[in-house]
């Protein structure tokens, strides 16, 4: 019997730097974990994670690095990590130039290749994790079943409202019309948990939908195609990572509410691509909204408006579960040199005015381009992949 995994370890896994975790109850996630284990540690089979994603453009670091950080935690806890390279449902969500053989190119030579280089700046080890992509992988034959045969089992259980409801994960809104093949995609990546035998999914809040339904169906569809461990069926585990600010002032919803500006790949600058240099880091975060407290308001209301800060939200969710200490260099006269080792001393400092937002910045460009230069030593060594990317006419 193998000892290869352990409960305190797996969890703290799981639960490093997480928004949700499904399931939400604390005691069914031990009970679904203890499972887990046992039956890898009986069987010598590993718990495999999958992580999906879409060939849209660029990869920003909340893309790209950012959910790689838990990732690397799952793997340093035994789990087989799974880069599920998406690029048959970006041809499905016409992304790109809508063209499939573009974007195969773009997932082989950019994509994949990119993220790996996330995951080792991560913190993880990138020669044992898997790098499949779906157009290559769905033409696979598995225990004589095709992945077809997957969706169909999914597809049986699936009413149309629950797919529309699940359109969210394309970035779309579930009302208007809707063209058909994209009424595929929920049902696709519902099937992707199964076709994988992935029993942790990582993946946003936007995905929640689908993750619930791989839950709710995994005990319905035939047994064949159940996820199991050990030939033991069980329910996925997803672990939901928060999406990290855009660097953008607040946005104003229809109901005229402020919320956070997303990173976005059609506004630039609103995100840092993990490739960028360190004058293009500093460029871009020098803009970024970056409120100071205002004394005129309560302390409710400037927390608030901090609430909504990208910077703040970097050093938070980003820079300190990465391992980094924020670094503030400056004169004597304007308080000296200063290395913040937690968010609370930092988030102490700034609040109260002895750190200025400009040296906030300064600071967060140099520790963020710290973690992201072995990638744009990458892709300074192998340009023509990005390159292939720009030229693409429909980004």
């Amino acid at each position: 019997m193998s000892n290869k995994y352990d409960l305190q370890t797996l969890k703290k896994a799981i639960l490093f730097n997480v928004r949700e975790v499904l399931p939400t109850d604390p005691a069914q996630l031990d009970k679904e974990l203890e499972v887990l284990i046992e039956q890898a540690n009986l069987s010598g089979e590993p718990i495999r994670h999958y992580i999906g994603f879409e060939v849209s453009g660029q990869i920003h670091i909340g893309g790209g690095f950012f959910p790689m950080l838990q990732a690397a935690k799952l793997q340093q806890a035994g789990v087989e990590i799974i880069l599920w390279i998406a690029d048959y449902h970006t041809y499905l969500n016409n992304k790109l130039d809508g063209k499939l053989e573009t974007i195969k190119t773009a997932a082989r030579d950019y994509f994949g290749p990119t993220m790996k280089e996330c995951f080792r700046a991560a913190g993880g080890n990138p020669e044992t994790i898997k790098i499949l992509y779906n157009f290559d992988d769905y033409r696979q034959i598995k225990n004589d079943q095709t992945f077809w045969d997957y969706e169909f089992q999914i597809d049986k259980k699936l009413t149309l409202n629950r797919v529309l409801r699940s359109m969210s994960i394309m970035g779309r809104d579930s009302g208007g019309e809707v063209e058909y093949q994209m009424t595929r995609y929920p049902g696709m990546q519902c099937a992707d948990v199964f076709w994988l035998q992935a029993h942790i999914c990582q993946g946003g809040l936007d995905q929640r939908k689908i993750y619930v339904s791989a839950r709710d169906l995994a005990y319905t569809i035939d047994p064949g195609y159940q996820l199991k461990i050990n030939n033991k069926t069980v329910k996925p585990i997803t672990v939901m990572c928060p999406l990290l600010s855009g660097l953008l002032p607040p946005e104003t919803d229809n109901q005229g509410n402020k919320t956070v500006a997303k990173m976005s790949k059609s506004k630039p600058d609103s995100a840092i691509w993990v490739h960028d240099s360190l004058s293009e880091i500093q460029r871009k975060i020098k803009k970024a909204y970056c409120p100071m407290i205002d004394p005129n308001l309560s302390p409710e209301e400037n927390q608030t408006i901090q609430n909504m800060n990208p910077i703040l939200d970097w050093c938070q969710n980003m820079l300190y579960p990465a391992g980094q200490i924020i670094q503030v260099t400056r004169l004597d006269k304007f308080g000296g040199n200063v290395d913040y080792t937690n968010y609370d001393s930092l988030y102490e400092a700034y609040t109260s005015g002895s750190l200025h937002p400009m040296d906030l910045k300064n600071a967060v460009a140099s520790s963020l381009f710290k973690i992201l230069k072995p990638i744009y030593d990458y892709t300074v060594a192998n340009p023509k992949p990005l390159e292939y990317l720009l030229n693409i006419k429909k980004l």
